[in-house]
This record gives C-alpha cells, structure tokens and sequence, in this order.
C-alpha cells in the first residue's frame, strides 16, 4: 500500500489566490514582463517554493486571472461611491474617468502586458469595465448635462480610448498621472473643435462617415 502525505494534497482549482502572492506576480510582471513571469519567479519574489504553489492550486493562467479579477474589483469599489452619488451625469461621469485612470496606474504593468491569454482573459471581463459609463451616460442623457448618444457604441469607445491612452501617457511619455489624466479628460470630455467651427451646437452629434479601410503610412 502506498503511503500519503498530507504535502500531496493540492488545493482545488477554484481556491483563492493570496493577495501577497498576486503581489509578488505583480512585481515580475513589472520587471520581465507577462513572458517572464514564471511559477519558478513568482515563487522567488514571494519567497516560496514552486512545489508550494502547486499544492495551493496555482498555474500561471490562475495567476493572470487573479490579478485580472483584482484589479477588475478595485475598479467596482472606485465607481460604486460614485454610480450611487447624486449630481449631474457629466459630474459623475468625469469623476468616473478619473477612477478608471488611478486604478489603471496601480495596475500599468498588467496593462502593458501584450501577451495573447492576457488579451483574451481581458476580453472575457470588459464588459464589467464598460457597464457602469453605459449607466453614467445614459444618466447624462436624462438630465441634459451629456449629450444622446447609442451608449452600447460609445461606453466601449470611451472606455478604450481613456485606459489605453492613459496607459501610453504614463509609461511611453512619461507624464505625472495627474497631467495625464487632466489631458486625455479634456480632450475626451471637451474635444478640440471650437463648437463655432463646426456649424453645430456642443450637444448636437457629429455625423461621421464610416471608413471600412485606412490607407497610407502606417
């Protein structure tokens, strides 16, 4: 009969992962990248063994989507305080950019990441980042202060247009985050068309012909 030791159990696949241990995944992710953050690093950076993060269930995707989910769940206790507040939608809707960009840095390594099962692990959880800007611009809608817009089309728009520009201004240009953060709000909440320019009021939607290609340069 074999012997067994309580060392060979491992936990289930579903277990929690330590929030300390997510730290130390973060910290790899920092300094090699999502290629190089290995069970053998992370196990170091945490001071552990290997063989130790087998027994709790860890496996490098388990890792992505821990800290995926963290920093998904630091985004929902940002914008809660700020979905259930009262104020104009335009108010909140600047406060709600805002957020996204503070939990962005605590979490530009992860966003730098261009590994494939980073993009599709995202992909899977986006919609939870984009649901609360659909309710803040449907909000805006109702009280006048944002203009109408299809929001299923402009949440996403907003969205990827604020975190991914956030994320170049920090780490490729190198901007303070409240620099960054000021810029990308006033372009993205005010643009840089004068309003007397374009022959239309501020709250009248553009009309933009769709382009199927883009040719020249790239």
């Amino acid at each position: 009969m074999s012997s067994f030791h309580r060392s060979q159990v491992r936990a289930p696949i579903d277990a929690p992962i330590d929030n300390a241990l997510l730290d130390a995944a973060m910290r790899v992710v920092s300094e090699d990248g999502l290629p190089g953050m290995t069970l053998d690093r992370v196990a170091a950076t945490a001071g552990t063994t290997r063989v130790t993060l087998w027994r709790q269930g860890v496996t490098h995707d388990r890792l992505i989507e821990g800290l995926i989910k963290r920093m998904m769940q630091r985004y929902r206790d940002a914008l809660w305080p700020i979905l259930t507040a009262s104020g104009s939608g335009r108010a909140r809707l600047t406060r709600a950019l805002r957020a996204l960009c503070e939990v962005a840095d605590q979490h530009l390594p992860l966003l730098l990441a261009t590994d494939t099962a980073f993009q599709e692990s995202f992909i899977l959880t986006q919609r939870d980042f984009i649901e609360p800007l659909e309710r803040l611009l449907r909000d805006g809608a109702v009280d006048g202060t944002l203009r109408i817009v299809k929001v299923e089309e402009m949440a996403p728009v907003l969205f990827n247009c604020v975190c991914w520009a956030y994320v170049h201004l920090r780490t490729q240009r190198q901007l303070p985050p409240d620099r960054a953060i000021s810029l990308l709000l006033d372009v993205t909440l005010y643009g840089v068309v004068a309003p007397e320019s374009t022959g239309r009021e501020p709250s009248e939607p553009a009309t933009i012909q769709p382009v199927d290609t883009i040719s020249g340069p790239r």
